[in-house]
């Protein structure tokens, strides 16, 4: 019997996931979604189906293959920017890719705080992990870019003073 089942192919069945950076943002702010495929996938998800709860922005593919100890896997990643376009609880619903669907996702879009100041369609906030230290003392610096507006052919390049070294 298993001379017999030996020379048929495994039937290998993909695990396809979705996840969002955040499950609860302001109305204006934008979601990340990803669906990862755990195998080489030449399918796509069809993102047209969100558009009527979200904005769907542009989406992008990655695929990448590994081989450690000579097992190989492989992983297929789409990535796609969602804005919603109203206040509530929002179902991003299962997608397929291929034959393999994704489960649902559950995101609450909230009002945005009246008392938070406006600071316009980009900008920069740091912080430090301390505010003071030895000399040679590592200090470990924290900067996030809000944006609400596309930044192609943006970039960022490392903070620079004297004295300081970046890793």
């Amino acid at each position: 019997l298993c001379t017999l089942f030996s020379g048929w192919p495994a039937v290998v069945k993909a695990e396809v996931s979705a996840s969002v950076d955040r499950h609860e943002i302001t109305l204006g702010e934008s979601v990340n979604l990803t669906i990862t495929s755990d195998q080489a996938s030449r399918a796509n998800p069809d993102f047209d189906m969100l558009s009527a709860v979200f904005e769907v922005g542009e989406s992008g593919r990655s695929m990448s293959t590994k081989i450690i100890n000579g097992a190989v896997s492989s992983e297929t990643r789409w990535t796609v920017t969602l804005v919603p376009k109203s206040l509530g609880s929002h179902i991003i619903p299962p997608l397929t890719v291929g034959n393999e669907q994704t489960r649902a996702l559950k995101i609450t879009v909230k009002k945005p705080d009246p008392n938070a100041t406006a600071r316009g369609d980009l900008f920069i906030e740091w912080s430090t992990n301390k505010d003071s230290a030895f000399v040679q003392e590592e200090i470990i610096l924290t900067v996030k870019l809000f944006y609400a507006v596309g930044l192609s052919n943006a970039s960022l390049t490392d903070p620079k003073a004297t004295g300081l070294i970046v890793y």
